[in-house]
């Protein structure tokens, strides 16, 4: 028995990540199984389709989550996989003063909560005393929220006016970014992984496939349909613009939002090969330019301009189940989030009461 409990603590010892998952619970019994030769990829591949359960951007969040976990049950001598409700909750309870926002307080808890169900094994965040203890620290971050602002109309106008008639390529990629992100109703993630193969130019739109999406977990993909303005701020003629600038060929593969490098001799950018642009940089050169612009930096974020799409619309009348499908919001709660009626909004609803 004794035997048996040290060998529990050192395999607890070991588990730094959520791929860790898959040496405790049901995968001591899993892996002991005699496999038929011919069944032997197929049984391989279930640990590889436990993980895909959730888009890969999700299981990266998790990991992460996870593995603070683990290196602050390490310091204790807890054990992680399997844990208690307790240790959860005492875990959540040393972060109180450094957890501001609700999303990475329910991120840590998802994390610890996809490792045990990975694992098979009861899921300690289902306990009352951890859902108190969440519902609490929610409380306590709502107090210092500061949800940001959607971009409006004219914010996209003035940012069209600054940097759309230049012909950098830094300038232009911000300008085509910005505006796609507002007409699409992008999620930063959606926008910065486009791929040039993935946008198909119409006469009277530009067709842009999304090919995996937060709330869209099989991968069935998504066609969003951007039209032709004629308007200085049209998001399809911009669009145009960067490719021909940034000299992407039609037929590419690879992104189309990312880093530049110098070039001396010509004095212009050039795309680099590579990832996409990252979330970190791409905020830092939203903040700049709005500093640029005059505008109050502290009061938009990347999703501001997701934001502000579905809220002009919402304003102007779309009717919610277009906005609901163009954004790709799976429920009324969830688009609702990002609308922000305007004033003559809000005063339709007592003007139209028959009094």
């Amino acid at each position: 028995m004794a035997h048996l409990f040290y060998k529990i603590l050192f395999a607890c010892s070991n588990i730094l990540h959520l791929t860790d998952a898959f040496k405790v619970g049901i995968w001591n019994q899993i892996d002991r199984f005699p496999v038929h030769q011919d069944l032997r990829e197929a049984h391989d591949r279930i640990k590889t389709l436990s993980l895909r359960s959730r888009a890969d951007n999700t299981v990266k969040t998790y990991n992460s989550n996870f593995k603070q976990f683990c290196a602050w049950c390490k310091q204790f001598d807890f054990c992680p996989l399997p844990t208690s409700d307790y240790h959860v909750a005492l875990y959540l309870s040393t972060l109180h003063d450094k957890l501001h926002s609700d999303a990475k307080i329910n991120s840590i808890i998802y994390g610890i909560s996809f490792a045990h169900k990975l694992a098979s094994l009861p899921d300690p965040c289902c306990s009352n005393l951890v859902k108190n203890v969440k519902d609490g620290l929610l409380k306590s971050v709502s107090k210092h929220h500061n949800k940001k602002e959607p971009f409006s109309g004219e914010d996209l106008e003035l940012i069209v006016n600054r940097f759309g008639n230049s012909d950098s390529l830094i300038d232009l990629r911000f300008v085509t970014l910005a505006l796609l992100s507002y007409s699409g109703f992008l999620r930063f993630n959606e926008a910065i992984s486009l791929k040039r193969n993935q946008i198909t130019f119409k006469e009277a739109h530009a067709e842009l496939s999304i090919v995996r999406s937060k709330t869209d977990q099989t991968a069935k993909g998504a066609k969003v349909i951007i039209s032709r303005t004629k308007s200085k701020a049209c998001p399809v003629l911009a669009l145009q613009k960067y490719l021909i600038t940034a000299q992407i060929p039609e037929s590419s593969s690879e992104f189309i939002f990312r880093k530049v490098s110098f070039l001396r001799k010509s004095g212009t950018y050039k795309l680099r090969q590579g990832p996409h642009l990252s979330y970190s940089r791409a905020r830092e050169i939203l903040l700049q330019n709005l500093s640029a612009l005059g505008l109050d930096k502290s009061k938009f974020g990347l999703h501001s301009f997701r934001s502000g799409g579905a809220t002009s619309a919402s304003n102007r009348g779309v009717p919610d189940r277009l906005i609901k499908k163009h954004g790709r919001w799976k429920t009324d709660f969830a688009k609702d989030g990002y609308v922000r009626e305007n004033l003559e909004a809000k005063k339709s609803v007592s003007l139209n009461l028959g009094i």
